[in-house]
């Protein structure tokens, strides 16, 4: 465009061929807007793909590189730990092996929001791994001219072992929206007993005579995912130090493995976290107290029809209300069986078939455990065809329920329900 001036009007004179496309652009910058917003609200794309990870190689004493892992579990008896199962009552004298079969350790893996100290007011409950007694190790016992089961893991892919692989999301794109992206973990252990249904807490150092326990420091060990060397990924152990950012000494080789004790004699209390916890819906259960104890008691039968009563009812429910959760409810009360022996069978329910899984436990003192699990892709799951026969007697019952929030979710329940067979 040129401008032009004559000699009388002064006129300006525009060229009639030129355009002026003030909105230059514009189509392409609202299509690209428009794909953007489609791309998130049709059908959004998310990697929920997880990958297995093992145990970081180590080169033993021997000079061996190997990737096995050790746990050792330690029990109060007289004041004092032992590496045994006998201060739990656990009869290894028997056949069948009953409660030593229905009992388990529990390994749990949590999250906090910017890898905070851990409590039970910031931490979530990401995956869990259970250790079945039969798969620890075993000593010979030259008295008993047999071996009896040790509370000793090794975890190994190269022996008939527990392969102790963890399972997670190969990147963090699913966690975006939470503050529980990262590799950190925070890694604590319970042990379940069949013998009398109890659940034991245990920490990562002795803590004895009735010595208080602050959770943040003494209950976790620290693990760390590695996926710097894919398409293999890695995990290590380490001690857990709350008050630094140098992780601790590394745990669970051959000649340094991780050792949990059981939170010793009567009087040790657990220092809860000051800050409040996040609120469940108020039409949510209301937690019930720890569960005490209650032996079991023989009751004669008298003949005619088996009948049960249980004091607390068969049914438990509990629910989250915010993603990448886990809460747990369960009532503690006993189970009465009269004339005769009775079938019991559990289910595990929810209220969505995604991205949630829902568990159930009922544990009977003196008779065993069971267990239902309907993970994601499932509305409920029975533990049939596995049942428990529980003898005229009166026992104790543990039934719990756990609702864990995996995804985008935002709330949840599950049920947990006792039926006869």
């Amino acid at each position: 465009m040129k401008y032009r001036f004559d000699g009388e009007s002064k006129r300006l004179i525009l060229d009639q061929q030129q355009e002026f496309r003030t909105d230059s652009g514009w189509d392409e910058s609202f299509q690209t807007y428009e794909d953007e917003v489609l791309k998130d609200i049709i059908n959004p794309i998310e990697n929920y793909e997880t990958c297995r990870y093992i145990h970081k190689p180590y080169t033993s004493s021997s000079g061996i590189e190997q990737t096995d892992i050790w746990f050792y579990f330690y029990f109060v008896e007289n004041g004092g730990y032992i590496l045994d199962y006998t201060p739990q009552g656990l009869d290894q004298t028997t056949k069948l092996l009953a409660d030593v079969k229905n009992s388990f350790f529990r390994l749990e893996f949590y999250k906090t929001p910017n890898n905070d100290p851990p409590n039970r007011s910031n931490r979530r409950l990401v995956f869990a791994k259970n250790l079945s007694l039969p798969v620890g190790e075993r000593c010979f016992i030259g008295g008993l001219n047999g071996e009896l089961y040790v509370p000793v893991f090794m975890g190994s892919n190269y022996k008939n072992k527990e392969n102790m692989y963890l399972f997670w999301f190969e990147d963090d794109s699913v966690l975006e929206e939470t503050l529980l992206t990262g590799t950190t973990f925070f890694m604590t252990a319970k042990f379940y007993n069949a013998v009398d249904g109890s659940r034991i807490q245990f920490a990562n150092k002795e803590i004895l005579n009735g010595a208080d326990v602050v959770e943040e420091d003494d209950l976790y060990f620290e693990v760390q995912m590695d996926r710097s060397n894919a398409p293999s990924y890695h995990y290590d152990i380490t001690d857990y130090n709350s008050s630094g950012t140098v992780r601790g000494n590394r745990r669970g080789e051959s000649s340094d493995p991780i050792k949990f004790y059981e939170i010793g004699a009567s009087g040790s209390t657990v220092i809860q976290p000051t800050s409040t916890p996040t609120p469940l819906p108020t039409s949510g259960p209301t937690p019930t107290p720890t569960a005490t104890s209650i032996l079991p008691t023989a009751t004669p039968t008298s003949g005619g029809t088996p009948t049960i009563s249980w004091s607390l009812g068969t049914s438990v429910t509990v629910s989250a209300n915010t993603p990448q959760t886990n809460n747990i409810n369960d009532i503690t009360g006993s189970v009465t069986v009269t004339n005769g022996s009775v079938n019991v069978y559990i289910r595990s329910s929810k209220a969505f078939n995604y991205v949630n899984v829902s568990e159930a436990s009922l544990s009977i003192g003196g008779v065993g455990t069971l267990t239902a699990t309907a993970a994601s892709g499932d509305t409920q799951e029975y533990s049939l065809p596995s049942t428990l026969t529980i003898p005229p007697g009166v026992y104790p019952y543990t039934l719990s329920a756990e609702i864990t929030l995996d995804g985008g979710v935002t709330s949840g329940m599950g049920q947990s329900d006792i039926y006869t067979q």
